[in-house]
């Protein structure tokens, strides 16, 4: 896989994710096994913002090469990965969320490891 790749995945799942976010936070929150009130869907709004910014920069980083690419692999791709998935799993763990998070952990736990796999095979 080559990072434009991975880019480009990264992408279209944040615009899923951010567009959830931003105009059905409860049903994507119901989802997952939780409720909200509305400050929560106030911050859930602003989470979406937040993740469709990722998803824009993601897409338009996929075809940059060099120091400012992985500049926004390592902010983008791999940080907002990494605290997302402790975070969902520090959630599953408290029982705030179900089983179905799970599948959020394991993309986030997969984006990762792409990450680092991608830089590993760089030439």
């Amino acid at each position: 896989m080559k990072m434009r790749t991975l880019f480009l995945i990264n992408a279209v799942i944040q615009l899923i994710f951010g567009l959830g976010f931003m105009l059905a936070p409860t049903v994507l929150l119901g989802l997952f096994g939780t409720k909200t009130d509305a400050t929560g869907t106030t911050l859930a709004h602003v989470a979406g913002g937040v993740i469709l910014s990722l998803a824009i920069i993601s897409w338009l980083g996929k075809d940059i090469e060099g120091s400012a690419q992985d500049a926004i692999a390592w902010g983008g791709v791999f940080f907002a990965h990494l605290q997302a998935g402790i975070f969902t799993l520090l959630a599953i763990l408290s029982g705030t969320f179900n089983a179905l998070a799970w599948s959020a952990v394991v993309m986030d736990a997969l984006f990762v490891i792409a990450f680092f796999w991608v830089r590993g095979n760089k030439a």
